[in-house]
């Protein structure tokens, strides 16, 4: 099994040791483990954008740790001439980070995006307290990959399916009607994830688990975190940005989804979200 030894990389070193001695041995092993498996199921373009995404001494260490076999390294060559305009590569924090954020079975993702909220709508600082240095590298990363030129995707429209069958169900939905009513705005204080493509939206994908709802946001930056993914929700396009981002609720109409389960076509609501700042 792949490992990598914990010692500090570039970017924000002590935040990253401070994160690599927090993250269990076992739990880093499996999103290394995975990350190999992900490596090896992108096509060489995608390899080649993954490598250039890291910076130089990390690569090497994946490299010489077995995380990714020479033999799959073939992109190498165009990674680093990729890296003559994106110089500021993933350190071993941010890159755990991301991956962890997107594993489709550790459920960090709704941790983070947890502490986020009760913070920010509540003025509960415990939770974020506990995680901030995990938010931390994954904001860092995000930043990074934001501006590297093969990941990096500007004022992009993007498809969000929002659950309507847990206890906030009553939050979310008077917050978007208040907002379009009113033509306010709505925050997102954690990540903002969403697909760019609309048949991967969780109002068409997972209507069957609650998501009777949909959000189209045009984002004025985020990047394409589908390369990252790991084999069983690669195929998603999903797009990350940044948290606190802002929009203005512009406009409500609704749309036909497929009942998986029925089969029949089932009318939901869609709201149009445009950037506030």
């Amino acid at each position: 099994m792949p490992t990598l030894s914990v010692r500090s990389t570039s970017g924000t070193p002590n935040l990253a040791s401070v994160f690599l001695k927090q993250i269990s041995p076992q739990h880093k092993e499996d999103l290394l483990t995975k990350f190999r498996a992900t490596f090896l199921a992108n096509d060489e373009e995608r390899q080649s954008a993954l490598m250039s995404s890291l910076d130089t001494q990390l690569s090497e260490r994946l490299i010489a740790d077995g995380v990714i076999d020479r033999r799959d390294a073939r992109a190498t060559h165009d990674a680093i001439q990729s890296k003559q305009s994106f110089i500021n590569g993933l350190n071993e924090a941010e890159l755990l980070a991301v991956l962890d954020y997107l594993s489709s079975s550790s459920g960090t993702f709704n941790m983070v995006n947890g502490a986020a909220m009760a913070k920010a709508y509540y003025g509960e600082p415990a939770l974020q307290s506990c995680v901030s240095v995990y938010s931390a590298m994954l904001n860092n990363a995000i930043n990074k990959l934001c501006v590297h030129p093969w990941f990096a995707r500007r004022d992009i429209v993007v498809y969000k399916g929002i659950r309507l069958t847990t206890l906030d169900e009553p939050f979310r939905t008077a917050m978007l009607r208040e907002a379009h009513q009113n033509k306010s705005c709505v925050s997102f204080p954690s990540v903002l994830s969403a697909s760019c493509d609309p048949n991967s939206s969780y109002a068409r994908t997972k209507f069957s688990e609650g998501y009777t709802l949909e959000c189209v946001i045009t984002m004025r930056q985020g990047f394409y975190a589908d390369p990252f993914h790991d084999t069983q929700s690669m195929g998603e396009h999903e797009i990350l940005g940044s948290a606190m981002q802002r929009f203005r609720v512009t406009g409500k109409s609704s749309t036909l989804v497929s009942d998986p389960n029925t089969g029949s076509e089932q009318e939901i609501d869609r709201y149009l979200l445009q950037p506030a700042d």
